[in-house]
Protein backbone atom coordinates (compact mmCIF):
# COMPACT_ATOMS: atom_id res chain seq x y z
CA UNK A 1 0.00 0.00 0.00
CA UNK A 2 3.05 2.71 0.64
CA UNK A 3 4.41 1.68 -2.93
CA UNK A 4 0.59 2.85 -4.20
CA UNK A 5 0.84 5.95 -2.27
CA UNK A 6 4.49 7.05 -3.07
CA UNK A 7 3.50 6.15 -6.85
CA UNK A 8 0.11 8.23 -6.14
CA UNK A 9 2.49 11.26 -4.73
CA UNK A 10 4.89 11.08 -7.45
CA UNK A 11 2.48 11.49 -10.59
CA UNK A 12 1.23 14.09 -8.60
CA UNK A 13 4.38 15.68 -8.30
CA UNK A 14 5.59 15.04 -11.99
CA UNK A 15 2.01 16.36 -13.39
CA UNK A 16 2.68 19.92 -11.01
CA UNK A 17 5.85 20.30 -12.22
CA UNK A 18 4.20 20.56 -15.83
CA UNK A 19 1.47 23.05 -14.62
CA UNK A 20 -1.20 20.29 -14.31
CA UNK A 21 -2.75 19.76 -11.15
CA UNK A 22 -3.18 16.16 -11.12
CA UNK A 23 -3.83 16.37 -7.33
CA UNK A 24 -7.72 18.15 -8.03
CA UNK A 25 -8.30 14.99 -9.81
CA UNK A 26 -7.08 12.41 -6.96
CA UNK A 27 -9.56 14.74 -4.42
CA UNK A 28 -12.56 13.33 -6.18
CA UNK A 29 -11.21 10.07 -8.18
CA UNK A 30 -9.34 9.34 -5.25
CA UNK A 31 -5.38 8.58 -5.03
CA UNK A 32 -5.45 5.23 -7.16
CA UNK A 33 -8.10 7.09 -9.45
CA UNK A 34 -10.47 4.07 -7.80
CA UNK A 35 -13.60 5.83 -6.93
CA UNK A 36 -16.69 7.04 -7.96
CA UNK A 37 -16.07 10.79 -7.77
CA UNK A 38 -18.93 12.40 -6.23
CA UNK A 39 -20.72 8.95 -6.43
CA UNK A 40 -21.73 9.32 -10.00
CA UNK A 41 -18.48 8.70 -11.98
CA UNK A 42 -17.22 5.74 -13.85
CA UNK A 43 -13.69 4.69 -12.14
CA UNK A 44 -11.11 5.96 -14.24
CA UNK A 45 -8.68 3.34 -13.08
CA UNK A 46 -11.10 0.85 -14.99
CA UNK A 47 -10.61 2.76 -18.38
CA UNK A 48 -8.07 2.59 -21.04
CA UNK A 49 -5.71 5.67 -22.22
CA UNK A 50 -8.04 6.15 -25.34
CA UNK A 51 -11.27 6.57 -23.17
CA UNK A 52 -9.73 8.87 -20.46
CA UNK A 53 -8.48 11.23 -23.32
CA UNK A 54 -11.71 11.26 -25.22
CA UNK A 55 -13.83 11.27 -22.01
CA UNK A 56 -11.22 14.48 -20.89
CA UNK A 57 -12.19 16.23 -24.35
CA UNK A 58 -15.89 15.67 -23.82
CA UNK A 59 -15.70 17.53 -20.88
CA UNK A 60 -13.67 20.54 -23.12
CA UNK A 61 -16.89 19.99 -25.36
CA UNK A 62 -19.20 20.97 -22.84
CA UNK A 63 -20.75 17.41 -23.59
CA UNK A 64 -19.77 14.56 -20.83
CA UNK A 65 -21.90 12.89 -18.19
CA UNK A 66 -23.66 14.13 -14.89
CA UNK A 67 -20.29 15.75 -13.52
CA UNK A 68 -20.04 17.81 -17.06
CA UNK A 69 -20.28 21.00 -15.26
CA UNK A 70 -17.97 20.66 -12.53
CA UNK A 71 -15.26 18.79 -15.13
CA UNK A 72 -15.68 21.32 -17.59
CA UNK A 73 -13.96 23.88 -15.49
CA UNK A 74 -11.07 21.20 -14.13
CA UNK A 75 -10.21 20.36 -17.66
CA UNK A 76 -10.59 23.74 -19.50
CA UNK A 77 -7.65 25.03 -19.70
CA UNK A 78 -5.69 21.40 -20.62
CA UNK A 79 -3.90 21.23 -24.11
CA UNK A 80 -4.29 18.23 -26.31
CA UNK A 81 -0.60 17.40 -25.13
CA UNK A 82 -1.60 17.51 -21.41
CA UNK A 83 -4.84 15.30 -22.06
CA UNK A 84 -2.55 12.49 -23.01
CA UNK A 85 0.12 13.25 -20.53
CA UNK A 86 -2.68 13.04 -17.63
CA UNK A 87 -4.12 9.81 -18.96
CA UNK A 88 -0.58 8.13 -18.77
CA UNK A 89 0.06 9.08 -15.34
CA UNK A 90 -3.34 8.03 -14.33
CA UNK A 91 -2.77 5.03 -16.44
CA UNK A 92 1.02 4.31 -14.43
CA UNK A 93 -0.21 5.01 -11.24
Amino acid sequence: MKTLKLLGVAAFLAVSVQGINLGKCMGCHGKTFEKHAMGKSKIVKDMNSTAIVESIQGYQNNEGGPLKMIMKGQVKTLTEEEVKEVANLIKNI
